[in-house]
């Protein structure tokens, strides 16, 4: 189905989707992402913006969309795809390298929450 990252509808409707064709909601994959580059002075606000709004805010409302589903079918597994751009700086492509670190953070940070019993 078309699926637009940035949008929590179109979230919400693959979430709801995937149960109903499925069942549940085990394993849950962000795999969308974009790549955008320019020099520093020369990369452009939009650049950063949609490049942040895909790679980590559509990876974010994915979560969020898939939250309860996936608590339902517990243990659930959440897989981000990251780059070895969110492990070192790259020069030229400073949205794509910020946002492949905010990744690793988030995973992180989901990983870290999922011990508790409200699972983040």
């Amino acid at each position: 189905m078309h699926l637009d990252v940035t949008s929590p509808d179109d979230w919400a409707a693959a979430v709801s989707t995937a149960v109903q064709s499925f069942g549940r909601l085990n394993v849950f994959v962000n795999n969308a992402g974009i790549w955008n580059h320019g020099g520093t002075g020369e990369y452009t606000l939009e650049q950063w913006d949609r490049i942040m709004s895909i790679n980590v805010t559509g990876a974010f409302l994915g979560i969020t969309a898939a939250r309860d589903a996936l608590i339902a079918s517990a243990p659930p597994s959440i897989v981000n795809t990251s780059s070895t751009a969110g492990m070192q700086g790259n020069p030229g492509v400073h949205g794509y390298v910020a946002s492949k670190f905010a990744l690793r953070g988030l995973t992180k940070s989901v990983r870290s929450s999922s011990a508790s019993t409200t699972y983040g």
